[in-house]
């Protein structure tokens, strides 16, 4: 298990949110998250300090570092030392996990060493609101590119968007790509894309009516405990496209 799964796991287990411990850095909710999936690979040895106070944890049990049969501790070791030194003991410990994680490759049919989850580029038509209205897309001039790993790429897709805003957190956060399978037959229940009167949505949808209920997967509210992402309709009156269903 990683770095950032342990973190992921053990803020689960305490109910803590990505904000107390992004709070606790003075880092962005996004970078705790970034941390977690293993984008952000090297974690400064402050941070790492930081996370294990609020996780009511150890940087040892993050790290994963245990005492041998000799009783001999490489934590104490590290303890002793002082902050830059302490750096150049982690920056080592994490170049040599690196080396192994790259040595753990699989042999390709002729004998060639793939790595098991390389970096391909994905192109996105546009954005997908999450809030409150996004322009629409353009399929045939694609708004941008982003690298991503190819374990969270679908095998296939037709569409990918950008979500924009933060009303379907914490399913979809903001900047985070999404893959659609086109299709004008989204189930009630489901979360899918759809164009309203020139607009792309990223929307939960249920058939209610006559009219499409718009439902958003964030349940904040406001001082006066109103939501900041009510549902809202479509109806005959509006130009309405479903666009297709997310796929996960």
């Amino acid at each position: 298990m990683t770095v950032g799964e342990k973190m992921k796991l053990r803020r689960k287990e305490l109910k803590i949110s990505a904000d107390e411990v992004a709070k606790a850095l003075g880092v962005s909710r996004s970078t705790i998250f970034r941390y977690e999936k293993g984008e952000i690979e090297k974690l400064p040895t402050e941070n790492l300090r930081k996370i294990a106070e609020v996780l009511k944890t150890t940087p040892e049990e993050l790290m994963g570092w245990t005492e041998n049969e000799n009783n001999f501790s490489i934590v104490s070791i590290y303890n002793q030392l002082t902050p830059p030194r302490q750096q150049k003991v982690y920056n080592f410990a994490n170049q040599e996990l690196e080396e192994q994680n790259r040595s753990n490759v699989i042999q390709g049919s002729f004998g060639k060493a793939v790595d098991e989850d390389e970096k391909l580029e994905v192109s996105y038509v546009g954005l997908l609101s999450a809030g409150h209205g996004c322009p629409n897309y353009n399929k045939e001039r694609p708004l941008g590119t982003i690298t991503m790993r190819e374990s969270q790429i679908p095998s296939h897709y037709d569409l990918a968007f950008m979500v924009d805003g933060d009303s379907m957190y914490p399913t979809f956060e903001n900047g985070e790509i999404v893959f659609i399978k086109q299709t004008p037959n989204v189930m009630n229940g489901q979360i899918g894309a759809v164009e309203i009167n020139g607009e792309a949505f990223l929307k939960k949808m249920y058939v209610e009516n006559r009219r499409l209920r718009l439902v958003s997967l964030n349940c904040e509210c406001d001082e006066n405990g109103n939501r900041l992402y009510p549902d809202f309709y479509a109806d005959e009156y509006d130009e309405l496209y479903v666009i297709g269903r997310v796929i996960v």
